[in-house]
């Protein structure tokens, strides 16, 4: 989470959500390969590639729909 200071300073929160060299695949098709990436509260992300790119399988991992063949998800540090 973010807030501002009475000097308009910005302070950042800790990872809410920190996605650790995640790869998934589907037979012989790599979707994801080796992504990590943090994110913080507050904050607003755009995923975006071309068809085919891994970009709903991304978001179903990190829904929890789908586990990622490795790597490792941590949600609050945990």
């Amino acid at each position: 989470m973010s807030c501002e200071d009475d000097k308009g300073t910005v302070a950042r929160g800790a990872l809410a959500v920190e996605l650790l060299d995640i790869s998934k695949s589907f037979s012989s098709v790599l979707a994801n390969k080796n992504i990590t990436l943090g994110l913080r509260s507050g904050e607003i992300h755009a995923l975006l590639g071309e068809n085919g790119a891994g970009k709903s399988t991304l978001i179903s991992i990190l829904a929890g729909l789908q586990q990622p063949d490795s790597g490792s998800i941590r949600v609050g540090g945990r």
